[in-house]
């Protein structure tokens, strides 16, 4: 699901500043300007009121640049295109200003006339007119243009930020909770219980175990994986788990056929698997069955829901981990439900990213 995009950053104080004093600053440009006019026309004779109201008429043109900037940040973010936004911003702003400026100038002038001033309308009144409006369209859209930029700037910084958070804490997590001295020991213990008994099982866990540290510390810090390489991973921790509960435990990796080229955040499905064991009970009379299937919108995890008897809560960071990972890869991929006494997570499937040509 693509999410929609990111409101705007807030402006900083200078940011507001300048968007305050910028227009005034064009406006008293623009009021000396229009005296170039008096090579076609009569003197403005600007009055103190009206340079004020000049002033007022540039700022309220400005906001409306700057909405029409929110406006079309909605639909055609800078990122995204920014020759056409650029062009669309612009050149939409600027023929609108010369369009009003005109429709304003030539009712006035047409009053002067009207009244007994000796003057015209013609090409060139008309193309100073809208020379000038073009001046402050571009002066103003400049002061928005670069507003924006700032505040696109600071979004993909903190973005920049999170995503490096996420990803250190995802790191930390794997070694710390998922890969942690704990289920090391645990799985240390049952090979060593297991080299007496049956050499050759002992051997192939010791395989597995390295293949599980191989992947956790070579694999943590990537945004996505194949689900191939997920599933190899997945089904080396479940000979782990298994040798330590026995029988109490059955985990079930269903063929995942037509889906070699989907992606997904590395760990997810074994935080996932570990999450069942940690909070239900495990018993050779009552075993506990994790299913691992493909569904039509994802992967499917789901358990029967077996309480333990001395509940075992753990940091609570696991599914918080992996929905904001998948939220920083620009999707909601994860559901969460409990339905039928079953707990039941799925999660997205993400397209193979496509190779860039060198």
């Amino acid at each position: 699901m693509r999410t929609s995009p990111p409101a705007s950053a807030p402006l900083l104080p200078i940011d507001r500043i300048a968007r305050v004093l910028y227009p005034a600053a064009v406006a008293v440009i623009v009021s000396a300007t229009l005296w170039v006019s008096s090579l076609f026309d009569e003197p403005p004779q600007l009055t103190i009121a009206a340079a004020l109201g000049f002033i007022a008429w540039v700022a309220l043109l400005s906001e409306a640049i700057r909405h029409y900037s929110r406006w079309l940040e909605r639909r055609w973010p800078w990122h995204a295109r920014p020759a056409h936004r650029l062009v669309l911003q612009v050149g939409g702003s600027t023929l609108a200003i010369i369009a009003f400026s005109l429709m304003v100038y030539v009712p006035l002038k047409l009053h002067e006339i009207r009244n007994g001033a000796n003057d015209t309308i013609g090409w060139p009144h008309l193309t100073v007119t809208a020379l000038i409006a073009t001046v402050f369209s571009l002066a103003l859209n400049a002061l928005h243009v670069t507003l924006d930029f700032h505040a696109s700037l600071q979004r993909a910084q903190q973005d920049t930020r999170d995503m490096q958070a996420a990803m250190l804490r995802a790191e930390l997590d794997a070694l710390k909770a998922q890969i942690n001295p704990h289920f090391l020991f645990n799985s240390l213990n049952t090979v060593h219980g297991l080299i007496a008994q049956d050499p050759a099982l002992a051997r192939g866990l010791l395989l597995e175990l390295s293949d599980v540290l191989r992947y956790a510390l070579g694999h943590s810090h990537h945004d996505l994986v194949p689900l191939a390489r997920e599933l190899e991973f997945l089904h080396a921790y479940r000979a782990l788990l298994q040798a330590r509960h026995g029988e109490g435990l059955r985990v079930d990796i269903q063929p995942m056929d037509g889906s070699s080229d989907m992606m997904i955040p590395p760990m997810s499905l074994q935080v996932l698997v570990e999450n069942a064991v940690r909070h239900n009970r495990t018993r050779e009379d009552d075993p506990l069955v994790v299913d691992v299937r493909l569904g039509d919108r994802g992967i499917i995890v789901s358990n029967p829901i077996k309480p333990r008897h001395s509940p075992n809560p753990g940091a609570g960071t696991g599914l918080s981990n992996i929905e904001q990972r998948y939220r920083l890869l620009g999707t909601e991929g994860i559901r969460v439900a409990r339905e039928c006494n079953a707990f039941i997570v799925e999660l997205g499937l993400l397209a193979r990213p496509k190779a860039t040509s060198p």
